[in-house]
């Protein structure tokens, strides 16, 4: 029996889970939380202490770290995109760029205030004879 066949493992498909600036501000602050993490449950959960400090600490900053990533998940993007471009990595700055842009927008109005799709030429119709 080989290894593979005797450790169960799972695998994930359509990862959703992509964090832009991960690797920049986050995997530091994960690996560190994680150790800490198993050094207490390594210690018997203890609920006060060092190792207990240590873990909470380190999951506090870990998590402020995610936090700050997903509030500018916008920003971050584009500085990714500038960092590839200024490496002249053309195709992988396309790529990011399509990947980016949303395909699904449309160049249709379709409302515009309250008014809905039907009333959008009477609108302009009014709008252009006050002129």
């Amino acid at each position: 029996m080989t290894l593979k066949a005797t450790i169960p493992t799972v695998t994930i498909r359509n990862n959703h889970h992509n964090v832009p600036g991960w690797s920049d501000y986050v995997t530091e602050k994960h690996d560190v939380a994680r150790h800490a993490f198993l050094d207490w449950l390594s210690d018997g959960k203890p609920r006060c202490g060092p190792s207990f400090q240590l873990m909470l600490k380190s999951r506090a900053a870990f998590k402020q770290a995610l936090r700050f990533c997903k509030r500018h998940k916008v920003q971050l993007q584009a500085d990714a995109l500038a960092y590839s471009y200024k490496n002249s990595d053309s195709n992988q700055f396309g790529k990011k760029i399509s990947d980016i842009s949303n395909s699904k927008a449309t160049a249709h109005v379709n409302k515009i205030g309250d008014i809905g799709e039907e009333n959008i030429c009477s609108m302009w119709c009014d709008y252009f004879k006050t002129l």
